[in-house]
């Protein structure tokens, strides 16, 4: 199995606890979800709207603020 397919395959919660512990980088996650998402598309059809640099914008403003200690993840 593929480490982006063990991430993916977690529940939000616990993917925010690894960010939150800082055992992996919100944009890791990102980077997980759109390599399954190109991957796996193509037979489902199932994501029209591929926003990934939103998507990655996101993760780095996340991970900036959990780096710099002002930020969690609650409510976002």
């Amino acid at each position: 199995m593929r480490i982006s397919d063990e991430l993916s395959n977690m529940d939000a919660i616990a993917q925010a606890d690894l960010v939150r512990t800082k055992q992996v980088r919100a944009i890791e996650l990102v980077e997980a979800a759109v390599e399954r998402i190109d991957r796996l598309n193509p037979k489902l059809n199932a994501v029209i709207h591929k926003i990934y640099d939103q998507a990655r914008e996101a993760a780095g403003t996340w991970d900036s603020e959990i780096d710099s200690g002002k930020g969690s993840l609650a409510g976002k």
